[in-house]
């Protein structure tokens, strides 16, 4: 990187004319279009991506403008953090309420105020480093890629202990492996560029694997990929599991019950499901990356004993069995402080103090969601007996805050969103079906609103992250004793006096939150909330048939976005070929148009490479669409128009489908034709 120490006192534009020789013509167009066409609302740096600029020539120009200065300056001026964040920020320093030595990064990620990306991100240009979004590169690492031989023999010739040593006091990690110019590329992920445990691991990979002709790229991202890594490099394997599930007598269900939630938040496995089976046993599944997978069987009468302890610590009545139960387990009280004792080694004496048979846990930022549902027996059962299939619902939160633009939505949808979220009044809805990221989604638009400015209240059920400077209400009902409850009629009164600016619902469900909503948006305050629905278009009649007549709907709705997760395929192994007839038909029959229709598809390899771990994907994007209610919209709702008119009306305005806006993300090789075909 350029040492020149006058790019500091530059403007962008200046650095791109003197350092990347880009036309003072050409920057002074984009000048002219930022003050006449966007009225100074949006950055140079902007336009210049809209019109094809090299982003990797635009990040480097940013970090010689930005490198050295102050945090919080990078944070305004380059993430748009509102100015009064940082002052809030600030006064905590001053008054040491974080401690003495906090620093004003710590303390508003802390707060919830911006995320640890943003920090990190904003850190990466302060050293000059290169910067990747956690959650972009999270399916990607390989947390164990330390073990490889050729990495920890650069530490010592006998022991990977001592390069994981040095992991723990440099908090940076070898992530994965790259390919550049036919060379081998390892990637190491780095937290703290300040940090003299670093500089030395660099140095020790970077000279002794250049030998090998292998190279070393270093990329800075979030703390949470140290705070990762401490849970993986020897997490709870599947075959412990199971073999704990054989002895559940012997450990406790409670003790057992603690290890399945483990593993299952280890493996970012977001339900598990608990049901009666043939042959006297019960099956235990999960739900990864959308689909449901069988772990293994348990018997008979250690499932009772699972499902009465699950209930138990769930405040259900573990007594009923014929009707469904809701309830929720807290992992701050029942995953604390948790130890498990497999048997990896017998050298569990060595000169780093690392006992790799000892696994220590400590959840307190997890929560689960518990569902019972009876069901008949299984066939060879006698009939009459009532049996119970559990489900628990994953509320991992530790990750933190997620930016919007972390998750994969295309510009437009981007705009729409920060859009409607600066108006004053209105509804915003994230529709899709269960496990489809709407939460996430709604999460994040709500923390990208300044909460030292506005008054944020929500009505959750379940309150699925907890925010410092939010107003958070939790949907209560006590059936035993209904003078407590805690509902949608409660909530209104109370909410509407306690002088909201923004109102987060976590779901829009029946008729009276769905008229909650439209009387809260349209005396003046912003609304955001999910619904279920099957597609933008179909949450105008989801609406009519929860009581909300057109003309309220079309007065209130600013904008209704449909979502679904999918899974990214492994940009170095995919497959890419001409499309073939079959696939051809599929999409005419989904209505894309002829000329919408790609002449090449992109398959996943079922086998994978050492770049994606085997797997043929690295992790999962999102596919979206959406439609912004203007007038034209607005009319086709008023006149009480069915959802494929409105659908059309919204395709002439320009608002591409859910299946279109998968097609771009399959040109581009973000996603596999199969996957698409699969959810849309």
């Amino acid at each position: 990187m350029d040492n020149n120490k006058d790019w500091p006192n530059m403007k962008i534009g200046e650095i791109l004319i003197k350092k990347f020789n880009v036309k003072k013509e050409a920057i002074d167009a984009v000048l002219k279009e930022q003050k006449t066409i966007y009225k100074n609302q949006t950055k140079i740096g902007e336009i210049l991506l809209k019109k094809g600029f090299p982003e990797k020539k635009f990040k480097e120009a940013l970090i010689l403008q930005f490198k050295g200065r102050k945090i919080g300056d990078i944070l305004i001026n380059i993430f748009d953090v509102p100015k009064s964040i940082i002052e809030e920020g600030m006064v905590k320093q001053t008054k040491k309420f974080h401690g003495s030595d906090s620093k004003l990064g710590s303390i508003i990620t802390t707060d919830g105020l911006i995320s640890k990306d943003t920090l990190h991100h904003a850190l990466a240009i302060q050293n000059g480093l290169d910067f990747e979004i956690y959650n972009n590169i999270k399916q990607r690492i390989d947390y164990k890629l330390y073990k490889e031989e050729i990495i920890w023999k650069t530490f010592d010739e006998k022991t990977y202990l001592n390069l994981l040593y040095n992991i723990f006091n440099a908090q940076a990690i070898p992530i994965y492996w790259e390919k550049e110019n036919d060379f081998d590329v390892l990637v190491l992920g780095i937290t703290d560029p300040k940090n003299v445990h670093t500089k030395i691991l660099i140095k020790q990979l970077s000279e002794k694997l250049k030998k090998k002709n292998i190279k070393i790229k270093i990329i800075m991202t979030s703390s949470k990929l140290y705070e990762d890594f401490l849970l993986k490099y020897k997490e709870l394997t599947i075959k412990e599991l199971e073999h704990f599930s054989k002895k559940i007598v012997d450990i406790t269900p409670d003790t057992f019950l603690k290890y399945l939630m483990i593993y299952c938040i280890l493996n970012d496995i977001s339900d598990i499901h608990i049901s009666p089976a043939a042959n006297n046993s019960a099956r235990i599944a999960v739900r990864s990356m959308g689909v449901v997978e069988t772990l293994f069987y348990i018997n008979f009468d250690d499932y009772n004993k699972l499902v009465s302890i699950i209930k138990t610590n769930a405040d259900m009545n573990s007594n009923l069995f014929k009707i469904p139960q809701d309830g929720r387990i807290d992992g701050k009280t029942f995953l604390n402080d948790v130890k498990i004792n497999v048997n990896r080694t017998n050298n569990t004496e060595n000169d780093y103090n690392i006992n790799e048979n000892l696994l220590e846990y400590d959840f307190s930022e997890v929560s689960f969601r518990v569902s019972t549902y009876p069901t008949e027996p299984p066939v060879e059962l006698e009939t009459g007996t009532t049996f119970e299939k559990v489900v628990i619902r994953v509320l991992n939160l530790s990750a933190g805050l997620v930016e919007l633009g972390e998750l994969g939505l295309s510009k437009k949808i981007e705009e729409e969103l920060n859009f409607a979220k600066n108006r004053t009044q209105g509804i915003i809805l994230i529709v899709g079906p269960t496990g489809s990221g709407k939460s996430t989604t709604l999460y994040s638009l709500v923390s990208s609103i300044n909460a030292i400015e506005k008054n944020i209240i929500t009505f959750e059920d379940p309150v699925e992250m907890r925010q410092l400077f939010w107003a958070q209400g939790q949907r209560k009902i006590l059936k035993e004793n209904p003078d407590m409850n805690f509902d949608y009629l409660e909530a209104k009164k109370a909410i509407l006096r306690q002088d909201p600016d923004v109102i987060l619902m976590g779901e829009i469900r029946d008729s009276d939150s769905a008229k909650f909503a439209t009387e809260a948006a349209n005396t003046g305050h912003l609304v955001l909330s999910t619904i279920h629905a099957n597609s933008s278009a179909g949450t105008f009649e989801r609406f009519k048939k929860l009581g909300v007549n057109p003309l309220e709907i079309a007065s209130s709705v600013l904008s209704v976005s449909s979502q679904r997760l999918i899974k990214k395929v492994c940009p170095n192994c995919h497959i890419k070929k001409p499309i073939d007839e079959t696939t051809k038909q599929t999409l005419k029959r989904l209505e894309v148009e002829d000329k919408k229709i790609p002449k090449e598809i992109i398959l996943a390899d079922k086998n994978g490479c050492k770049y994606c771990n085997y797997k043929g994907f690295v992790g999962r994007t999102t596919i979206a669409e959406i439609i912004a209610v203007n007038s034209k919209i607005k009319k086709t709702i008023v006149d009480d128009k069915p959802d494929y008119e409105i659908r059309a009306q919204a395709s002439e305005e320009g608002f591409p489908t859910l299946l279109e806006d998968g097609l771009e993300k399959m040109k581009n090789g973000e996603i596999s034709i199969e996957e698409l075909l699969s959810i849309v």
